[in-house]
């Protein structure tokens, strides 16, 4: 696997093109994030890609604190991907 320098990673994430779909994704997320949100154990909502380069809307989501039993697995459509994540530790 060739390597990229520094430039070319940064060049790639500030000038990256969304896919087309996201601008649907976003507009589902606007609508239901509030609601998202209020789900135990969500910490975040934002929109993302899957590995596809598909749209999707990214919940992060404590893992003491969610169950993802009925949680949807899209919502309008756009696929829902739940990420573990954690509180930064502090220095």
């Amino acid at each position: 696997m060739a390597r990229r320098t520094l430039r070319e990673t940064l060049t790639g994430w500030f000038t990256s093109h969304e896919p087309a779909d996201s601008a649907h994704a976003g507009a589902v997320l606007a609508r239901h994030a509030e609601e998202l949100m209020r789900t135990s154990g969500v910490m975040s909502v934002s929109v993302g890609t899957n590995q596809s380069g598909v749209a999707t809307i990214v919940v992060g989501v404590s893992p003491h604190r969610f169950t993802s039993s009925g949680f949807p697995e899209s919502i309008d459509g756009v696929p829902v991907v739940v990420q573990e994540v954690s509180k930064p530790d502090a220095f």
